[in-house]
Formats: structure tokens, C-alpha cells, sequence
């Protein structure tokens, strides 16, 4: 007796009606939870640039063996680098790389116990620098905590949790 194979290939209709059905349900319970996420990847993400920054002039300093500050203006939510011209005492800053703002969403709420205007983390060329602690915050109420040591010039990236900071 012989058997006819059927050689149909691809899907059915019904098959894919199906498979579009359970990704438009999968969707619509993940889609709300993207805008939460989208807006903590963003202030983490400011965060761990401003931080970037701060190291960046740091290690800058170091090795050019000149002032480097990272000049962040809290009103306008934004910071820049600059090098300053130690060798001739002219007491200039020359700016590099720009202005960075922060995302929308994200705030740079406090430089130390200032809460406005325009305030210098300040490194020297043996990368330390004056202790000082700066506050970013989003729109769900997650904040972050900068912390420059004073003896070192090293960077701590810190999360409010509870009634404490916890590492990033």
C-alpha cells in the first residue's frame, strides 16, 4: 500500500492568529513596566556619566600635572570639564568635551549643601581633591549620591535605599 506524504510547508493562518494573539497579551502586561524601567536606566545612566566625568578629570589631572574641575551648573542641569593653566598662574580654565545635560527625567538636585548656580569639583594634579557629595534624582524618586574623597579623588556611586546608600 502506498502513502502519499504531504509535503505542505510554512503555517496556517490560525497558527500565526494564534502565536500574534499571545504576543499582543504578553505586551500589554510588559508595556507599563517599560516606562518605570526606562525612567531608572536613565538616572542610573546620568549618574554613572557624571561619575565618569569626575573620574575623567581626575586621571586628567594627574597625568597632564594640571587643575582639572568638573564645573556642574545645577539650574541649568548640565556640567563640562576644564583644565586649568597652573604654569603661568594666569588662573584660566579652558573648557574640553562640551556641555552635557542630563536626560529628561533626570535632575542634578545638589552639589554638597548647594541647591543652585554653578558649583567646581576642583582635582590636583596628585588627584585629590576637596570632599564633596553630589545628589542626582529622577522622576520616581530614586536618588543618587556622589561622593568625592578628599584624600584619594576617588569617586563613590551610592543609591538612596531606605534609610541608607547602598553601592550602584
Amino acid at each position: 500500500m502506498l502513502y502519499k506524504i504531504n509535503d505542505k510547508r510554512g503555517i496556517s493562518s490560525l497558527e500565526l492568529a494564534v502565536v500574534l494573539a499571545l504576543i499582543a497579551i504578553m505586551a500589554t502586561f510588559t508595556v507599563p513596566y517599560l516606562g518605570s524601567w526606562l525612567r531608572h536606566y536613565r538616572v542610573v545612566g546620568a549618574a554613572r556619566e557624571l561619575a565618569s566625568s569626575l573620574q575623567e578629570a581626575r586621571i586628567k589631572a594627574v597625568s597632564n600635572n594640571k587643575e582639572w574641575r568638573v564645573v556642574i551648573d545645577i539650574d541649568a542641569n548640565s556640567y563640562w570639564l576644564e583644565q586649568g593653566d597652573k604654569v603661568n598662574d594666569s588662573g584660566t580654565w579652558t573648557s574640553f568635551g562640551g556641555v552635557k545635560t542630563a536626560p529628561r527625567g533626570v535632575t542634578i538636585t545638589a552639589v554638597g549643601s548647594f541647591t543652585t548656580g554653578q558649583r567646581n569639583i576642583q582635582f590636583n594634579p596628585s588627584g585629590t581633591s576637596s570632599s564633596n557629595s553630589i545628589y542626582v534624582s529622577g522622576q520616581s524618586g530614586e536618588v543618587f549620591r556622589l561622593t568625592i574623597l578628599s584624600t584619594t579623588g576617588r569617586v563613590w556611586l551610592r543609591m538612596k535605599k531606605g534609610a541608607g546608600w547602598v553601592p550602584v
